[in-house]
């Protein structure tokens, strides 16, 4: 895998597939989310997403049924 976690993958897919999704969503490491998500305070959202604006990813997915947190992410980017 690009991102390293081959092992952990293997090990949440097949616990995935075997039914066990919240065993599944437990094993996925927290460095990974770290990697691939903005999560947490804004501050540390704002502090993770210097990173992110230094990286090549010019695309950002959005997913929150929360309008404040849209907005605030919003705040934080400009």
């Amino acid at each position: 895998m690009r991102l390293g976690y081959e092992d952990a993958a293997v090990k949440i897919q097949e616990l995935y597939l075997a039914g066990k999704k919240a065993e599944a969503m437990a094993m996925v490491p927290d460095k990974l989310v770290d990697e691939v998500a903005l999560v947490g305070s804004r501050e540390r959202i704002a502090d993770r997403l210097k990173a992110w604006k230094a990286s090549p990813v010019k695309t950002m997915l959005i997913g929150t049924p929360d309008i404040n947190a849209v907005r605030a992410l919003a705040e934080i980017c400009l």
